[in-house]
């Protein structure tokens, strides 16, 4: 693995992203929000972790360079094969998720000649000069991190998971959209190495990497103002209910994030270029008429609503769950009480309408997650 370098002498701030062809027009629109609010007084030094990112994606990045911006792409390929037996996706997280994911345990190998730098997913906005964050002085910590608001909601199952499984508590499980890494720090623990050894005793991660960082970062993380990462997002467009799960303290703390989203991040299954109508969508789009894929974006989101049409069609086609469990019974009492010829016929037909029962709640399930 060979460390990159400082691109500017001076007032260096160095970020860092993470990619794949999928989701670069979304990535794209971050990189306006950066550039919108960056300093002249700074250098901005970007660079993006990538596998196979086609000339014509990268092409479109340039555009985003300036006297003081530069912007780099570092393919992942071979630090990822190292390890290819040890990655794990859910299959309900692949929509959104992929392998990129992991690239972060990457960042201290790779700025190995840096001080700092903060990394950034590729679903958030930026309404301030990233410099103030990259200035956060993070002490003896190893990484500055906001606390996953999420987690404090009442019955979150993610949080019992995170303290009996994880052994993390709740109150300091935190989102690894937005970090800040103490690089000078990190390279002392053997960080890369901890991770995947960790990640090879958890096995199967339910949030996958973010559940890995708070494993080896834990108690040594400085908890950054929760203006840094909003992530009410994924609890006002995530639940039917979710101003009844919060306390009066996260209310309060919800309402005076709304007022000043520094970063504002888009956590969560539900996204503003699938549905810009929802609450907050604005900053997205705001930002994403000014990008070379504006275009793309809206068409993904048509393509997006007649998809939706068509499940919602779909589903209603199948028979109702009252008279597929009713059969269900009949046939199971049936192939109990018969023999020979018959009882292999009524066990053929319990496992068919048993296969179609749950092929029709895992059907209905994924149709309104989205």
């Amino acid at each position: 693995m060979n460390p990159i370098t400082p691109v500017f002498e001076k007032n260096n701030i160095a970020i860092c992203f993470s990619t794949d062809n999928n989701f670069v027009p979304y990535l794209a629109v971050v990189m306006q929000s950066l550039v919108h609010n960056i300093s002249q007084f700074n250098n901005y030094d970007i660079v993006i972790l990538e596998e196979n990112l086609t000339d014509f994606h990268k092409k479109d990045f340039f555009k985003y360079s300036r006297e003081n911006v530069s912007i780099r792409f570092i393919n992942m390929t071979s630090y990822m094969e190292s390890y290819k037996d040890v990655w794990y996706i859910h299959n309900w997280g692949k929509k959104w998720h992929s392998l990129s994911v992991y690239y972060r345990f990457f960042i201290p190998e790779i700025f190995k000649e840096y001080q700092k730098v903060v990394f950034l997913d590729g679903d958030i906005i930026i309404n301030i000069d990233i410099a103030e964050l990259y200035n956060v002085d993070l002490k003896e910590n190893l990484v500055g991190a906001v606390q996953d608001f999420a987690r404090n909601i009442k019955n979150d199952a993610i949080a019992e998971y995170s303290e009996k499984v994880l052994d993390v508590d709740r109150k300091k499980y935190f989102n690894a959209g937005v970090l800040v890494f103490n690089l000078k720090k990190l390279t002392k623990i053997k960080f890369l190495d901890n991770c995947i050894k960790t990640l090879q005793e958890i096995g199967r991660p339910k949030l996958q990497d973010q559940d890995i960082l708070n494993i080896v970062l834990k108690d040594q993380v400085l908890y950054l103002n929760n203006a840094y990462n909003c992530l009410f997002w994924s609890i006002l467009h995530g639940r039917s209910n979710a101003k009844e799960l919060l306390d009066s303290e996260l209310y309060s703390l919800w309402e005076e994030m709304a007022k000043n989203p520094k970063i504002f991040h888009y956590a969560g299954s539900r996204k503003p270029w699938s549905e810009p109508n929802l609450e907050y969508a604005t900053y997205f789009w705001s930002y994403a008429r000014q990008t070379p894929f504006y275009e793309e974006i809206l068409g993904r989101m048509i393509d997006f609503k007649i998809s939706q049409r068509q499940n919602q069609n779909i589903f209603q086609n199948y028979p109702s769950m009252f008279f597929l469990n009713a059969k269900k019974i009949i046939y199971k009492i049936k192939k109990l009480f018969s023999k020979g010829e018959k009882r292999k016929k009524y066990k053929m037909k319990y496992k068919k309408v048993k296969s179609i029962i749950k092929e029709a709640k895992k059907f209905k399930k994924n149709l309104f997650k989205i």
